[in-house]
């Protein structure tokens, strides 16, 4: 296991129509990042996991 391992905060709120997923991601520190698309909320979570927030840059969790 990872001892570096952060814990992150993700709010997402979708909207699934048919085969189709659309919404905003929204992290701890209030960002947004909009999706339209299941690759599309795949690469907004990436993102929103490798930015550092404020607490995870001084070292905090």
């Amino acid at each position: 296991m990872d001892t570096d391992s952060v814990t992150k905060r993700l709010i997402i709120d979708a909207k699934l129509q048919r085969s189709v997923i659309e919404g905003t991601l929204t992290d701890a520190s209030g960002a947004q990042r909009e999706f339209h698309g299941w690759l599309a909320l795949t690469a907004a979570l990436e993102t929103a996991l490798r930015t550092p927030t404020l607490d995870t840059a001084e070292g905090r969790k």
